[in-house]
């Protein structure tokens, strides 16, 4: 098996919260490339003011699967009988399918079950465990 590194996924979750080791609960910002291991993160979104972190320190709030709503699976199908009707050949519409995935931050890589990344549904609890 191949083993997974949070450097190879992060670029696709840019917008999303992230987790970050003694510093709390921030966005996702940019990635950067100095020696492949350096986010930018906002720890407080009000301010504005973004700063670099290593990666290692850092793990991206994700969604399971299982945490879609009906709502959203209404839309999504819908959606996804939509652009059957575009002029686009499959790979197109299954990168399409993948881009609302990402947009709306689901695991689709399985980083919450290989520990990389933080289960939304379980973040109060991942937060106090943190603090003890």
């Amino acid at each position: 098996m191949i083993e997974k590194n949070i450097k190879d996924y992060l670029h696709l979750y840019l917008g999303c919260e992230l987790f970050e080791v003694g510093g709390g609960i921030g966005k996702l910002y940019n990635m950067g490339t100095f020696a492949g291991s350096i986010v930018q993160v906002f720890t407080d979104c009000s301010s504005n003011e973004p700063y670099w972190t290593n990666v290692r320190n850092v793990k991206p709030i994700l969604r399971p699967l299982s945490d879609m709503t009906d709502e959203e699976k209404n839309y999504f199908e819908l959606w996804s009988f939509e652009i059957m009707k575009e002029d686009l050949n499959q790979v197109q519409r299954n990168a399409l399918k993948i881009k609302w995935y990402l947009y709306n931050h689901f695991d689709l890589f399985g980083l919450i079950e290989a520990g990389l990344a933080i289960d939304k549904t379980t973040i109060k609890k991942y937060e106090n465990e943190s603090r003890t």
